[in-house]
């Protein structure tokens, strides 16, 4: 009984914030034609990042993003585009750019990867939390920038080597 009560407060409190995402998504679909690079900028630094937020900390709520896919498809796409796109180019514009997308990917696709992603990413760490213990540097999870300047200074010295 706690846990439909509990999950029935949670759907409710998530269709909110869709409703005032999908709001702020319908404002910003309206400056696309006067300007669509800066609103592609926005949506893609700004507003995404709202829901991504969700997507990490919240479990099975890839349902719960269908009316924000909707207006994503049908008013901001539509608004860049200067048209309707099918489902085909839809999936195309979700790519990301560097495979010729435009990286305006589906939040009812990305949810249950990014919560289980956030999950693998903290589990050592989630679990020093519990047991009260102290973490080691090794637990705590490099950045994609550390991994790429390690590499970086790596390629830099065996260029020098063969020089």
């Amino acid at each position: 009984m706690v846990n439909a009560t509990l999950d029935h407060s949670r759907n409710n409190t998530l269709k909110t914030k869709v409703e005032g995402w999908v709001k702020d998504l319908e404002l910003l679909s309206k400056y696309a034609q006067d300007d669509p690079k800066a609103t592609y900028s926005a949506f893609t630094k700004g507003l995404c990042s709202r829901w991504t937020h969700f997507q990490r900390t919240v479990p099975d709520m890839s349902e719960l993003f269908e009316p924000l896919e909707n207006a994503i498809r049908d008013q901001f796409i539509s608004a860049l585009v200067g048209r309707e796109v099918s489902e085909a180019e839809r999936q195309i514009i979700a790519l990301p750019l560097r495979h010729g997308g435009l990286g305006l990917t589906d939040p009812r696709e990305t949810a249950n990867t990014e919560y289980k992603h956030s999950i693998q990413i903290t589990d050592k760490l989630t679990t020093k939390i519990y047991t009260q213990t102290t973490p080691q540097i090794s637990y705590i999870p490099h950045t994609r920038k550390t991994e790429y300047d390690k590499r970086r200074t790596q390629n830099a010295k065996a260029a020098a080597m063969n020089y």
